[in-house]
């Protein structure tokens, strides 16, 4: 299921969520701005389709098993 991303601005997460491209990032701990990033989804569920789309290309194109594997195989490698 295709859902709106909302993860705090830290390593790893920032990576792949592009802030109001592909997801929503909000400042690690502040507790304010991700309940106004929840309630923006809420409010605008129906127009956040190319959001959802643009987070779910990077994701099968970035996490995908066969990427995934061959970052491991370099890691290891070098």
């Amino acid at each position: 299921t295709k859902v709106p991303v909302i993860g705090s601005h830290v390593h790893g997460v920032k990576e792949l969520v592009i802030n109001n491209k592909t997801g929503f990032l909000f400042e690690q701990g502040n507790y304010k701005e991700l309940g106004q990033k929840i309630n923006y989804v809420l409010e605008n569920k129906d127009n956040l389709t190319n959001i959802i789309d643009e987070a779910y290309n990077i994701a099968r194109n970035e996490c995908s098993e066969e990427k995934m594997i061959s970052e491991y195989k370099k890691l290891y490698l070098e």
